[in-house]
């Protein structure tokens, strides 16, 4: 195996998640995969790498979340 050539192809794996948010308080404040980087004042999702706009108030457009019942 060799990389100097540059990467043939990546060998992918999915990872099945679960993130508990409080009575229905569905938004990504409370999400653990949240990450503020407060050197650039922004937050960012860690498992989309999506710039989170309003964390407080909404889920991300890229959630990969599958929720039980209709959120928001």
């Amino acid at each position: 195996m060799s990389l100097k050539n540059g990467v043939g192809f990546y060998t992918k794996g999915t990872a099945l998640i679960s993130v508990g948010f409080p009575e229905k308080l569905v938004r990504c404040q409370y999400c653990k995969f949240l990450t503020n980087e407060s050197w650039a004042k922004r937050y960012r999702c860690l498992l989309t790498d999506e710039r989170i706009m309003q964390p407080f108030e909404v889920v991300g457009w890229e959630c990969p979340l599958e929720f039980e019942e209709k959120v928001n």
